[in-house]
Formats: C-alpha cells, structure tokens, sequence
C-alpha cells in the first residue's frame, strides 16, 4: 500500500504491558473503519533495561479516519477500498453585485459555497496527492491547488489554513513531514517538509 491509498480495517495496534517492558498486540475495534494511509512506521518490543532496547521491528500503516484521529494498522489487516463518495448538501447560490463580474475571463455566474464536511474532503485529497509526491508546501499552496482544481466552487484561505495545519499535525507526529517557519516577501507561513527516510 501506498500514501494516500484509502483502506478498511477492524483492527488496530495497540501496546500490551510485559513486566518491564511491552510488545506491539491487536484489539478489534468492534465495526469496520475506513481511512487513508498517511504514513508507515515501525513498532517494536520494548525490552526493559537502562536505557530500555527496542526488538523485533515491525512496519504499521498510519491511516487517518478523520482530521483530528489516525490509528495505526498492521498492513495484513488493512483492506484496499474506494475513497469515500461526498455526502450531498444543500449548496446555496452565490450572486455578485450585478455590476460587478463573479471572476476576471468568466461570464458565467453559476459559483458555489462549500460546506465544512465538503471542504474537509476535498483539503485531505489535496494533502494526500502532495504527500504520495513528497513534495514541500504551505497551505496556500493547498488553497491554490483546490481553487485550480475546483473553479466553480468559492475556497477561502482562511477557512482551508487550520484545517491544513489539523491534518498536518498527525502527519508531523508521525515523522513522515515536519514543519518550519518560512517568510514570504512581509508574510510568516508555516512550511511542511517531507523527512526522508
């Protein structure tokens, strides 16, 4: 499996105590989840001692369900699926001043609002495609990228930002990116950087 492939899993890894130590074990959540994979990791056995020794490696997915929860799945227990399908809503019509056009180059007048749920989606799509690239980005470039590729729908960087920052944190914790500070001509920005392994 690859970044950004999205999977279905019922079981998770979780940390078993073993006297001074622990080992990687499974529990069964219960229901059947999906989510995309966001990283790949190793976990180990912990065997006590000073400093304590890690044994036995062995490679988890990280997969994401939502922005703010990623588990961690043995690959034998994921499942290849297809990305969820948007929910449809209720979109209002957006019109402008009729002095003014809706867009530079752009008769038509037929722009959307997107929902919170709807946006959610489209940002960890877009994430997932810079991800599966390991390519370095802010999240205007995230905003770019989904205003280019939806040109119908109204995208607004302040609403696209802290839900880029949300989902980045998993992928920072998980040590797949990290993040640094980068100035933009008079701007701050908060730069994501893929770790290479």
């Amino acid at each position: 499996m690859q970044l950004g492939d999205w999977v279905e899993f019922e079981i998770i890894v979780s940390k078993q105590s073993k006297g001074p130590g622990s080992s990687p074990s499974t529990q069964n959540m219960g229901r059947v989840r999906r989510g995309m994979v966001i990283g790949v990791r190793n976990v180990y056995d912990v065997v006590g001692g000073n400093p304590p020794q890690l044994a036995n490696p062995q490679p988890v997915l990280i997969v994401a369900v939502s922005l703010h929860r990623a588990y961690r799945v043995f690959p034998h227990d994921a499942t290849p699926t297809s990305p969820p399908t948007p929910r449809r809503s209720r979109q209002r019509r957006v019109a402008s001043p009729s002095n003014q056009p809706v867009a530079l180059g752009n008769d038509d007048d037929d722009w959307h609002a997107v929902d919170d749920q709807q946006l959610s989606l489209l940002i960890a799509e877009q994430i997932g495609t810079w991800i599966t690239a390991g390519q370095m980005f802010t999240a205007y470039d995230i905003t770019m990228a989904l205003r280019t590729a939806n040109p119908r729908l109204i995208i607004k960087h302040d609403r696209v930002r802290p839900l880029v920052h949300s989902v980045m944190n998993s992928a920072v914790v998980s040590g797949l990116y990290e993040r640094e500070s980068a100035s933009f001509n008079a701007n701050q920005a908060t730069r994501y950087l893929p770790i290479e392994a």
